[in-house]
Order: C-alpha cells, then sequence, then structure tokens
C-alpha cells in the first residue's frame, strides 16, 4: 500500500501506542464528542434496559396478562424510527451543519427521553410505541452525525501536526462507548 497524503503533507502517523493517543487527548473537541457519545450510549443502554421492564410491568392485556410481543413490538417502533430517520438528519447535516443538527437531535432526543419517564406508566401501549419511534427518529441523530463528525474532528489533529491517528481516534471513540 502507498502512504496516504494529506493536503498539509502529512501522511499516516509513525508514532508510538502512547504518543498517538495523547493526540487524541490532546484535541478538545474531540475528546468533548468521545464524552457526549459515550453519555448517549450509556442513556440508550438504559433505555434498552428497560424495554423489557416496561413490556412486562406496564402494559397488561385485555386479559390480564403482558400484552403479547410487547417488547418485540417496542424494539421494532424504535428501529423503524431510527431508519427511517436517516434522510432527514442527512439533508439537515447539509443544510444546518453537523455540529448544530447533532445538538438540535441531542436536545429533541433528551426530550423524547424526558417525556418517557413523565408518562409512564400511564401511557397507553399505543401511544408508548408512537414514543418510541420518536425516540428511534432522535436515535438516528445519535447514529449518524455523531460518526459524520468524528472524521472532522480527526482532522483537527492532521492538520496540526501532519500525522493521521485515525486508529488511535477510533480507538479512544470505541473505548468511550465501551465504558458507557
Amino acid at each position: 500500500f502507498n502512504a496516504v497524503r494529506y493536503k498539509d503533507g502529512g501522511e499516516p502517523s509513525k508514532l508510538g501506542f502512547f504518543d498517538n493517543f495523547s493526540l487524541g487527548f490532546a484535541n478538545k473537541q474531540f475528546m468533548l464528542m468521545v464524552m457526549t457519545y459515550g453519555i448517549q450510549t450509556l442513556a440508550i443502554a438504559f433505555i434498552t434496559a428497560g424495554i423489557p421492564l416496561a413490556a412486562i410491568y406496564l402494559f397488561t392485556a385485555p386479559e390480564g396478562g403482558p400484552v403479547a410481543g410487547a417488547q418485540t413490538f417496542i424494539f421494532i417502533c424504535f428501529i423503524i424510527g431510527a431508519l427511517l430517520s436517516q434522510p432527514l438528519w442527512l439533508a439537515l447535516s447539509k443544510s444546518l451543519g453537523k455540529q448544530k443538527t447533532f445538538i438540535l437531535g441531542t436536545v429533541i432526543y433528551i426530550g423524547v427521553l424526558t417525556s418517557i419517564f413523565f408518562l409512564l406508566p400511564v401511557v397507553s401501549f399505543e401511544l408508548f410505541l408512537g414514543i418510541m419511534v420518536l425516540a428511534g427518529i432522535t436515535n438516528g441523530c445519535y447514529q449518524q452525525v455523531s460518526w459524520a463528525i468524528m472524521p472532522d474532528l480527526i482532522d483537527i489533529t492532521k492538520n496540526e501536526h501532519g500525522v493521521a491517528p485515525e486508529g488511535a481516534f477510533n480507538g479512544l471513540w470505541l473505548t468511550g462507548q465501551k465504558f458507557a
């Protein structure tokens, strides 16, 4: 493979393990995004852990037991929302910019999740499915826009230091996700 050249004459990093990671820690915007992404990942873990409990304990069928297939329906609504939202987040990123789109999506996501907190356990199962579609739509921003921002943040380090430490940056990013 030929070495990749960047506009500033940089090439893939030949720095050692710790030096590559120190570049990631030195990029304040990147580290802020890593922490934000980690917090969002933790919130999503709480959602996915709570869905089975909501399905079993909060929604009952007319005959008394849990709604048959409730957990499956909840996850399907969440995934459908996320899938269908991808063109929306792409269009917003093009018109507003990635950063503003990410902030907008995150604020709306917080609003949707907060509404779940205040609406349960009194909301109907059908309304909850609608809320899960909205949660999926906002989760689509988390899935798409944050990953689209990451290369831009890596470019900051490429341009400042003339090296391309993508592997180290991806390692930091995924480590934050795994901690969450």
